[in-house]
């Protein structure tokens, strides 16, 4: 089932709103389509960074149709199942693969015990029969996986084939899964691009993040894949500031849309409560790192 997963940079998508609230489906369209433009190898919509857990399961169900639409198999489509309930997350699944999905990017409930965890994995594994990416970010749960949790949840459910790592030491925490399962797990990078170089240089299979500019990760994905090091670790510093501005943890969903909407992508930066919105100060701040690192802003007002 790795096969399945995709390679290189794969977008986590945010989820644009209207000015009023709701999902605005030309936004989507035109982010989804410019992800892949820019050299995307998978979307990654309804994760962390596309406020899942703020939206309902009808508006969950018609951003799969908008981004499946779009990808029209062009590349896959890793949906994100974050759901804590095991019934409503193996149902959103069913629903997911009967669209296309090409894999799910699959939360752990916060449980004490492993039996919990294992439960969960293998009835959203049973509703969907599709490859599982399982999400590796503490802050979401306080759920914490090390190589040996990982090595036997891989044992009990054989869907689970890919991480999203974002526990930290995440550098690591990459050697270790490797180490604990080689070949049989695909590993994803993710925080927005942060520590991509190395990273890369200790085999991830690729990133998986929210980054608003596709084409910076890809030039050091490739650089790295060519195997110089050197040129992957400068165009890494080149686009270091912004990286390093959006990643900021309770902000980053609303800087990311707020740099989409600078460029054009989609209409409005807005997010649902209690996702945090930004202020002027951290616009205009944001405006001038993008003017310092990428070049002037489309858009400023």
């Amino acid at each position: 089932m790795t096969e399945s997963l995709p390679s290189g940079l794969c977008s986590v998508l945010v989820t644009p709103f209207t000015e009023m609230g709701a999902v605005d489906d030309g936004s989507l369209d035109r982010l989804a389509n410019a992800m892949i433009d820019e050299g995307a190898r998978g979307l990654v919509p309804l994760a962390v960074t596309g406020e899942s857990g703020h939206l309902k399961d009808d508006e969950r169900d018609r951003v799969v149709a908008r981004v499946m639409a779009v990808a029209k198999g062009r590349v896959p489509v890793v949906v994100g199942v974050l759901d804590e309930c095991t019934r409503s997350a193996a149902r959103f699944a069913g629903r997911t693969a009967q669209r296309g999905a090409s894999a799910l990017l699959v939360a752990p409930p916060w449980t004490p015990g492993m039996p919990a965890i294992i439960e969960h994995m293998r009835e959203v594994a049973g509703a969907c029969g599709l490859p599982l990416v399982l999400l590796d970010y503490p802050p979401l749960r306080g759920q914490v996986l090390d190589a040996e949790l990982m090595a036997e949840l891989v044992d009990a459910v054989p869907q689970i084939v890919g991480i999203k790592l974002e526990g930290v030491p995440t550098l690591p925490k990459v050697a270790q899964f490797k180490a604990a399962l080689g070949d049989r797990l695909k590993i994803y990078g993710a925080s927005g691009g942060l520590h991509a170089p190395q990273m890369l240089a200790r085999g991830v299979h690729g990133l998986m993040t929210g980054y608003a500019y596709p084409t910076h990760l890809v030039s050091i994905i490739e650089e790295a894949r060519r195997g110089n090091p050197g040129a992957a670790a400068a165009e890494y510093a080149r686009w270091l500031p912004l990286m390093v501005y959006v990643a900021q943890r309770g902000l980053g969903v609303a800087l990311r849309k707020e740099v989409l909407r600078l460029r054009g992508i989609i209409d409005c930066g807005r997010v649902r409560p209690p996702t945090k919105s930004i202020d002027l100060r951290a616009r205009m701040e944001l405006i001038e790192v993008i003017e310092q690192t990428v070049g002037v802003a489309r858009t400023a007002a």
